[in-house]
Parts: structure tokens; sequence; C-alpha cells
């Protein structure tokens, strides 16, 4: 059983479809949960407001009735920033297990390496795995089969594109991946991805064209445009009705963080009957439930 939850690529086979079949058991039947975690508390950590996240996981540990505090900026002086191994003995003589969010990738691996209690990995710049589960969940929840779909992913990879990539191979998807040149995912990632995906009927490839990896899609995933590429090199990439119907008749469009959205999707594919965006929102505090009870539960 894993000791924390840091990336998808750690979970075995077994473990990567027990979280979504938890997460759908939680979602129907919450009062057998409500007590799980009784008496549990989490430490939240976060260097920077982090409104999703950190709502998520605190309403989540309340329902099955544990209870967060959080560590964030406004409560450590800016001259008096604890190391890894400073912050990971402090909070393990304190608390039950440990959340970080928009933390250094390299500093969420070296404050698990030393931590003697749970670690979660709510994000980082280069990994994103709650994300990715709870979208894997409702992907599944919408009667998508993953291991029968395209999924089309638009833009500069990203953290979530990243997490999605590792999901993909877990759940024997085929998945395109359209960034532009310079933007690719990691190729640590992809090679991950491939070894992950041996067993299953894991596909991936890498394009700059976004209409060709629209064709025949089952499901469009945009995420925020972060980066230094100027906005109107990446219009190309924006999902609108016309890579849309490049898609299947009934593909989904999904976006990794609703109610940030700029310009990376339009207001017409985005307030769509096809859009599911805000079922992603709500199943994330699903995933999230299910990761705490099997890292959490005694």
């Amino acid at each position: 059983m894993m000791k924390d939850f840091l990336s998808i690529h750690d979970l075995s086979l077994y473990e990567f479809h027990e979280l979504l079949d938890l997460a759908q058991d939680i979602k129907e039947s919450p009062r057998k949960f409500q007590k799980k975690l009784h008496n549990i508390t989490l430490a939240f950590v976060s260097p920077k407001p982090s409104f999703t996240a950190k709502a998520t996981f605190e309403v989540g540990m309340l329902q099955l009735g544990g209870r967060t505090v959080h560590l964030e900026p406004e409560t450590i002086p800016p001259d008096a920033q604890p190391s890894p191994l400073e912050l990971a003995k402090k909070l393990e003589r304190w608390v039950d297990g440990i959340i970080l969010a928009d933390v250094p990738h390299e500093f969420l691996l070296e404050f698990a390496r030393i931590s003697r209690i749970p670690v979660i990995n709510a994000s980082t710049l280069y990994t994103h795995p709650c994300q990715a589960l709870a979208d894997f969940f409702t992907i599944k929840e919408h009667h998508k089969d993953p291991a029968h779909l395209k999924l089309a992913y638009l833009g500069p990879a990203r953290a979530i594109c990243h997490s999605l990539i590792l999901a993909a191979a877990k759940a024997g998807s085929e998945m395109v991946v359209a960034a532009p040149p310079g933007n690719e995912p990691d190729p640590t990632i992809i090679k991950l991805a491939k070894s992950d995906g041996k067993d299953t009927s894991f596909q991936i490839r890498t394009t700059s064209e976004p209409e060709e990896a629209a064709v025949h899609a089952d499901i469009l995933y945009t995420d925020r445009w972060i980066g230094s590429l100027p906005r109107q090199n990446l219009m190309l990439y924006q999902v609108n009705a016309g890579l849309m119907a490049r898609a299947q008749p009934d593909a989904l469009f999904m976006y990794g963080h609703p109610g940030l959205r700029q310009n990376e999707a339009t207001d017409e594919v985005y307030n769509s009957q096809q859009s599911i965006v805000f079922d992603q929102v709500e199943n994330k505090l699903h995933i999230q439930k299910a990761i705490m009870v099997l890292l959490l539960q005694k």
C-alpha cells in the first residue's frame, strides 16, 4: 500500500482503479464514510492562496470526520521560510498527514522523503495528480471507457497534462498532445508513461497541429495558458466549435481550472451541453476523499 500520494506513476494498476472505484462509492454512499477519518488531522501547506485545493480538502476532511489546519503565506514571515527538513520534522509531530500545494516539485519529493507521515501532492508546477484522477473519474462517470477512447490535450503541456498522460497510461487510453513547439510534454513523463502503459492499450503521440489532434477525439481537454508565449501565438489552440466538430459527435469538453478560463475555450464550447467542467470540480472532492481514506484510515 502506498505511503504517500505524490504521482500517478507511483500507483500500481490495482491502486489506480481502486481509487476510482472508491471515489464512486464515496460519492454514491457518503454516509458510510462519515467517520472514516475520525480524530485525524491534516496540515494543508501552500506558499500562495489555493482556493480550489484548500476548499475541497477541507470539505472532504469534514465529511470524513476529520479536520485540517492551514499553513499559508501570511502565517510564515518572509525571512523565516522553513526548509523541507524543518517543516516536515515539526508537522509530523503535530498532525497525521500533510497536503502540499503549489510547491516546487523538488521540495515535494524531498519533503516526502523526510516525512514519517503521509504526504499528498495537491499540485506542483510539474504534476497535478489529484486533478488528473478526478478527470478520469469524471470520464468514467459519463459512460466513457478510458481503455477505448481518445483524449486530445490542446495547448502548452504543463502539470495537468503530465498527470493526464500518466493516468492515460494506467487506464489504457489513447492520448494526443497538441502543443506549441518548445512546449511539449517533458520527455521523462513520456518515458514513464510508456513504461506504465506497456500492459495496457495506452498510446501517445505529440503534434503541433490541434486540428489533427481533435480528429475523432472523445475528449477535448485544455488548461490555462501559462508561460512566456504571446497569447496571439496560442489562439491556434483555442477550443472552439470548429475543433469540436472534428471530434466525435458525442465528444466532451474538459478544462483543468474551471472558473479561471480566459481565451483557452470559447463561451460557446465552455457553456455547451458537451462541457463537463463543473462535473470535474465536483469530482475532485470525491477523488481526494478516496485518496485520504486509503492513506489515512486506521
